[in-house]
């Protein structure tokens, strides 16, 4: 793997890590009537997962080699598909058993154990035509990474979701997180050495993202706004959602707005 190569691969990684983290807060927000320790315990905890999964990553490095950047592929699938699907259950399951957001560290996790992946420092470092400083190529993914955190706040939080519903981001975030698993599992193979195995996992896990984001994320708001009284309450009427705000229409024609504290 060239070095340009592992720049992009740590921006998009940011990307989808950060956009994330805005979907975890926005259902969290809703379902806590924004309150203002909220974000805190978010970021506390999804960072925690983030560093536990750095940490129980060690047994899989092996730098820049195509061996350790293949030991990433793993993680990244298992962290895309589970980000798509907790998200809605642990949120609305979490906020039912009095707002605690310890479920977002498991969800993070994996995505956490991909980085040791690129070390520069590794006996077999990434190919570069000239010799840097020591440090220089750690900095450079250091930059990448956090430069694609910056957008993916910014493009999720003021773009996405003003164009898009919440379900609609966090299936192509899924997308994109196994578009990038793959190409993690197919760096330095041979055509002979699993490309298929590795193209129909990926094929696998993107099927029944899509296939199941409606189990997912069907009545996510009804179940962020009733709580342990969902299952005996009616379905919403409508739901609008902007990056400003979720307004949502109860059957009775009670509107909630404001993440759902005025009525």
């Amino acid at each position: 793997m060239s070095y340009a190569i592992a720049l992009l691969v740590s921006f998009v990684a940011g990307v989808i890590s950060l956009s994330y983290e805005i979907l975890w807060y926005r259902v969290y927000a809703i379902a806590s009537g924004s309150s203002p320790t909220t974000f805190g315990f978010l970021l506390g905890f999804y960072l925690l997962g983030l560093a536990f999964g750095s940490y129980v990553s060690i047994r899989l490095c092996d730098g820049g080699t195509a061996r350790g950047i293949r030991g990433r592929s793993g993680p990244w699938l298992r962290s895309s598909f589970c980000q798509c699907g907790r998200l809605p259950r642990d949120s609305a399951r979490g906020m039912a058993r009095d707002g605690r957001l310890v479920e977002v560290g498991p969800s993070t996790r994996r995505g956490g154990g991909c980085a040791p992946g690129f070390d520069p420092s590794s006996p077999q470092p990434f190919r570069r035509r000239a010799r840097r400083p020591r440090g220089s190529g750690l900095s450079g993914l250091y930059f990448a990474n956090i430069l694609g955190s910056v957008f993916g706040s910014l493009a999720t939080g003021f773009v996405l979701l003003e164009v898009w519903p919440l379900r609609r981001i966090a299936v192509v975030l899924a997308l994109a997180g196994i578009a990038l698993a793959l190409a993690l599992a197919l760096v330095g193979r041979r055509p002979e050495k699993g490309i298929g195995r590795a193209c129909l996992a990926a094929a696998g896990a993107a099927l029944c993202v899509v296939g199941a984001s409606p189990l997912f994320f069907d009545d996510l708001y009804a179940r962020l706004l009733y709580k342990e009284g969902f299952r005996a309450a009616k379905p919403l009427a409508e739901v609008v959602e902007n990056r400003h705000d979720v307004v949502v229409v109860t059957a009775d024609k009670k509107v909630y707005g404001e993440v759902f504290t005025t009525e």
